[in-house]
């Protein structure tokens, strides 16, 4: 069974002929105003985070969708702290820069479908859970989901997207300067969803010890660029001090010995799933910038720029910029999902960032990621994911989902408060990916019952409320 780093809910434990710990989590809850659609709505803000202290990269993770600076409801994933309270992306060589190096303000990843963007509301995650060795896939590793099953989403707004993030670091000398962001991406429709689009947002800051002082000489040195190799697959979007001649210091150059500025940021695609009509994975389809007040004011605007496959050169001059690495389209079946990897991460110059980022993709390839685990894999193989049924509590019919990182025999069974199996829901091999059942309890009464899932020597279970 994993082990889970930290516990909010008390863990329910009962024997049977087994012992299991059912883990929830609760949330602090604080109310914000939001517009969703047309309609004004409270946002319960159901945030959880943890900091990634491993390696010489440090990120703050969170399930939140709030922009925190502004209050601004997103609706999509935060990456990093936007009010840099907590290290967003921090480079702790070299050492004498450890104070000055933070690298990353903050960035989305953003969901796209017909001429919208998916509205996922923190409300529906129970939080982030965070993994450690030995029982993590690498040295710290974190994971939530999160949907647009919410009442606060308005029913025009929904496309019936759940994502799971996954995030793994490293502390080991040759893995240690990246962060690896693994998503899953779940139709919960019954018809396969076509022309959906993913998009990494960025906003990077790449600060200098001697390149100004305050935020002058933090954002407005910034430029963008791109490195695109379709030969041997590697796609990196990133973003490095420029020289703007109206702030003190040369930013390209620098004026220590080490140079103070030459750090680069980037995230490179690892994995993206074959694009509509093709059969093998495809590559990134396209990178923009723009200037930071130069955000879409819509849903649409957003779209457009996810979906034109627009390679857009470096800028003319220094300011500050975001950048878009784009993905698409997919098809995604109905009642299945896509995966999309990237590599986030820092280096000295381009091929710094590019020998860093090869390092992740080398571990992607190599089976250390759950997305290419398999049986051959041994001890890095990553556990089972059993996911919280929904509605819960419920009348009734509920739906459970779970996934496996290879093909096992597995066994779902349910029992009640006091042990007895009253259902056996699984009893079969399955293969990787994301399965989805579902549990008639018409027959039984109200009251706690566990969902229990085995598969090889692996096992969780959760807690489900039947209300009548």
């Amino acid at each position: 069974m994993r082990t889970l780093r930290k516990i909010t809910m008390m863990a329910v434990i009962f024997n049977l002929c087994f012992t299991s710990i059912i883990a929830g989590r609760d949330l602090p809850i604080s109310d914000g105003l939001s517009r969703a659609g047309d309609h004004q709505v409270e946002i319960p803000l159901t945030e959880d985070w943890e900091i990634c202290t491993i390696g010489t990269v440090h990120n703050y993770i969170t399930n939140s969708t709030v922009l925190r600076a502004i209050g601004s409801n997103e609706w999509t994933i935060i990456i990093g702290d936007d009010l840099a309270e907590h290290p967003s992306m921090l480079w702790t060589v070299p050492e004498e820069y450890a104070d000055d190096n933070h690298y990353l303000y903050y960035a989305t990843l953003r969901l796209g479908y017909h001429n919208q963007l998916v509205h996922l509301s923190t409300d529906t995650s129970p939080g982030v859970d965070a993994f450690e060795s030995p029982n993590s896939v690498s040295d710290f590793d974190t994971h939530f989901y999160i949907s647009d099953q919410s009442d606060l989403v308005p029913p025009e707004s929904k496309i019936n997207i759940r994502i799971h993030q996954n995030t793994y670091a490293w502390d080991d000398s040759e893995a240690d300067d990246f962060i690896i962001y693994d998503y899953w991406i779940v139709n919960l429709n019954p018809e396969q969803l076509d022309s959906f689009y993913v998009a990494f947002h960025a906003d990077c800051d790449v600060s200098s010890a001697g390149g100004g002082s305050g935020t002058e000489g933090f954002w407005r040195d910034d430029m963008s660029g791109y490195y695109r190799d379709y030969e041997n697959g590697e796609f990196i979007s990133y973003m490095y001090d420029g020289d703007n001649p109206t702030i003190p210091g040369n930013d390209e150059g620098g004026q220590y010995d080490p140079q103070e500025s030459l750090g680069y940021i980037g995230t490179r695609l690892l994995y993206c799933p074959p694009v509509t009509g093709e059969t093998i994975p495809s590559v990134q389809q396209g990178h923009i910038w723009w200037d930071w007040n130069s955000d879409p004011g819509s849903d649409s605007g957003w779209f457009a720029l996810m979906s034109d496959t627009v390679w857009l050169d470096s800028p003319p001059s220094p300011h500050d910029y975001r950048y878009l690495q784009k993905l698409g389209p997919f098809e995604i079946p109905a009642e299945d999902s896509i995966n999309v990897v990237f590599g986030f991460g820092i280096g000295e110059g381009e091929q710094g960032l590019r020998a860093n980022l090869e390092v992740a993709q080398r571990l992607f390839d190599n089976g250390y990621i759950p997305t290419s685990v398999d049986e051959s894999a041994g001890s890095l193989a990553p556990g089972i994911l059993l996911y919280q049924n929904y509605p819960n509590p419920f009348n009734a019919q509920t739906v459970i989902e779970y996934a496996l990182p290879y093909t096992a025999i597995v066994t779902v069974e349910i029992f009640d408060i006091i042990g007895r199996r009253v259902a056996i829901l699984v009893n079969e091999e399955k293969p990787a990916g994301y399965h989805r059942i579902e549990w008639n309890a018409i027959g039984e009464t109200s009251g706690v019952y566990f969902c229990r899932i085995q598969a090889g020597k692996l096992s969780e279970a959760r807690r489900l409320v039947l209300l009548k």
